[in-house]
């Protein structure tokens, strides 16, 4: 019963989730272009209607060069004028004008004859414009109409519109003023009076086919009777306008995307896609958009059955159902649209839902069949770095014991005055502090390549080079010590700051597993090892915060800027280590600053046992260094010791000896 109430309960909120993935696709404004692509859709495999009543004569490139007309200025509108008494003669029913006749033109003849032949013919439709003029808190609508006495002329006029980010639509007008196409329409078809009181409802273009379905023919062919058809324009509607291909200096292209350019049709031209409305408007024939309420109940019904098919699948199943479904919907929802002439944003269902079912509900199977592994590979990377995790976890590192010599480089952390803290501090509030400190410190190791061995006490101890060899193991490590540096400096863990100190160190150790037949780790020894904790614990004396052995310094190169802090004979050693300070990454040809030469030229003085002079250096060395420098202030405590003890060895060089970690 409880599984039962598990089950239905998830498949409750996976129907919740695609319904509201749905919901968000139909309403966004992200929901528009899917809308449009929905419609745009549907003649990708729609069969050309060419019309039989409508014909085009295109003023082209072709056109203005015959007659040689201007690109950039109106034409001689005698040319309209006897172009027009032409296909009146040959009885065209109706002309419309797809160019704006605004104002009288330079040639007051040329005006009266195209005028009369506007008479002549007796139905001829002219275009106005509307331009759209935007103040800083209002947009005002201004209307420019045809040429006084052209209007006197003609049968009727109307506003020219073109919806330029979406030539889909139908433009009828502005409430006050009817467009031109409408105005057409109305002329061939009276029944379109009925729909008066909702002209301005939303109508999509039922386009009768791609660019060029509409028959046409250029201007100067009708004018110099080169029409082979004298009975081309008997009672055709005719449509006269622009059409350019390469356009000119100073024009805008009239051309527009049509849901044809899906295949990569070309452009339609202004003068088709207002034919087409014509044609739709004659006929009745446009397309309706269904709404987004229907929308939203379509979406919220197919949400909660893709839901409840696919969760009672397996996921091989699944993906075959879930293809199956989207194809489906799309189909029948393309053949449903153009036997009703109705369309909605089928895409959403068909595509984004059915695909976020799937992805989320049977992508939920995948997780949970992969979670065992998941949890497996995550409880070893919580011990080993990711590289060892996954060589674990591909069998490729042999678990026998014994090692192999590599050659390697070692890093160990510590906590500034963690042991006082925890001395008192409760045990949850110190695991809290460890842990967030580990975490810190463990990502940098890991992010260069490194391996983290173990956790001691406060302390991380990590390597470069084995099991895997790093050809820029020192590198790795000096950057992935900086790293901590950076991410724990200033920082305070849990209201308690801490500082962190690093020592490394580079050289030949045994790496493998070592321990007994029941129990071992991977781990790395050798006498680099105990150098690199003994360098670590240096930097408690000289106030640093990253020291390096020579053989890791040799190593760096240019890459960093470090410093020579003196040579130390550490706990444990039988010989002195040249010992440096890395104080940054070299960002190119750095000016050395003059307190490091201050503090190299003390150190020369301070191993030839120039004490005196040395003082000197190491103190100029704190001043002009301003915060104060740990190794300059450890050096003075230094020189006051030997000043009272008269009996250095003879052959003693500057060596520092520590007799405590």
């Amino acid at each position: 019963m409880n599984i039962f109430k598990k089950r239905w309960t998830k498949y409750v909120w996976d129907s919740v989730l695609i319904i509201g993935i749905g919901l968000l696709f139909i309403h966004l404004p992200l929901g528009n272009k899917l809308r449009y692509l929905s419609y745009d859709f549907l003649y990708l495999f729609h069969n050309p209607v060419p019309p039989k009543n409508v014909i085009i004569i295109y003023m082209d490139e072709e056109s203005h060069h015959v007659l040689d007309q201007p690109y950039d200025k109106t034409w001689n509108r005698r040319l309209h004028a006897e172009l027009l008494n032409k296909i009146t003669d040959q009885g065209a029913r109706l002309v419309i004008y797809d160019i704006i006749f605004e104002m009288s033109s330079s040639n007051l003849e040329s005006d009266v004859k195209l005028a009369e032949a506007f008479k002549r013919h007796g139905s001829v439709i002219l275009g106005g414009s509307l331009i759209q003029k935007r103040g800083s808190l209002s947009e005002q609508q201004i209307v420019i109409p045809p040429e006084a006495n052209f209007r006197h002329s003609i049968r009727d006029w109307g506003i020219l519109q073109m919806h330029a980010s979406n030539p889909r639509l139908i433009l009828t007008g502005t409430p006050e003023l009817e467009s031109a196409i409408w105005k057409a329409a109305s002329i061939v078809n009276p029944g379109l009076k009925e729909y008066t009181d909702n002209r301005l409802i939303e109508r999509w273009i039922n386009y009768l086919g791609p660019p060029d379905t509409f028959p046409y023919i250029s201007f100067h062919k009708v004018y110099l009777d080169e029409v082979e058809n004298k009975n081309i324009f008997k009672n055709k509607i005719v449509f006269i306008g622009s059409r350019y291909i390469t356009g000119f200096t100073g024009s805008g292209k009239d051309t527009f995307l049509t849901p044809y350019s899906l295949n990569g049709y070309p452009p339609a031209n202004g003068v088709e896609i207002h034919a087409n409305s014509l044609v739709n408007l004659i006929e009745e024939n446009w397309f309706n958009h269904l709404g987004r309420e229907w929308e939203s109940v379509i979406v919220a019904t197919y949400g909660i059955l893709v839901s409840l098919i696919l969760v009672l699948l397996t996921p091989r199943i699944g993906i075959l159902v879930a293809i199956t479904l989207g194809l489906s919907v799309s189909i029948s929802s393309i053949l449903l649209s153009w036997e009703t002439l109705t369309f909605y944003s089928w895409i959403v269902p068909a595509g984004i839902q059915t695909t976020s079912a799937y992805i989320w509900v049977i992508g939920t199977k995948y997780y949970q069949e992969i979670r065992r592994k998941i949890r497996l590979k995550k409880a070893f990377s919580a011990y080993l770095s990711p590289v060892m995790a996954q060589q674990v976890a591909e069998s490729d590192i042999s678990f026998s014991l014994g090692g192999e010599l590599k050659e390697v480089t070692l890093l160990f952390t510590d906590l500034e005055g963690f042991t006082k803290l925890s001395d008192g501090s409760n045990p949850d509030e110190i695991s809290k502090i460890l842990n967030t400190y580990f975490n810190l410190t463990s990502h940098h190791v890991l992010q260069e390549h490194g391996t983290i061995l173990k956790y001691i006490g406060d302390s991380v101890f990590a390597v470069w080079g084995a099991p895997l060899e790093d050809f820029q193991q020192a590198n790795n490590a000096v950057k992935a010590a900086l790293g901590m540096i950076e991410s724990t400096k200033g920082r305070r863990f849990y209201g308690h700051l801490l500082r962190t100190r690093i020592g490394i160190s580079s050289g030949t150790c045994l790496a493998g597993n070592l321990g007994s037949d029941t129990r071992f780790d991977y781990t790395v020894i050798g006498s680099e090892v105990n150098l690199a904790s003994r360098l670590e614990g240096l930097n408690k004396y000289t106030g640093t915060d990253i020291v390096v052995s020579e053989s890791t310094a040799k190593q760096l190169a240019d890459a960093y800027i470090m410093r020579l802090m003196g040579s130390f004979l550490l706990v444990g050693k039988e010989k002195a280590v040249l010992v440096y300070e890395i104080l940054g990454e070299s960002e190119g040809e750095e000016v050395e600053p003059d307190w490091q030469k201050f503090y190299a030229e003390g150190l020369s003085l301070f191993s030839q046992r120039e004490f005196v002079k040395a003082k000197v250096y190491f103190e100029r060395t704190i001043k002009a260094r301003l915060r104060g420098d740990g190794p300059s202030e450890f050096l003075l405590t230094q020189i006051n010791m030997f000043s009272k003890n008269k009996s250095l060895p003879e052959n003693w060089k500057g060596e520092i000896v520590l007799t405590d970690k």
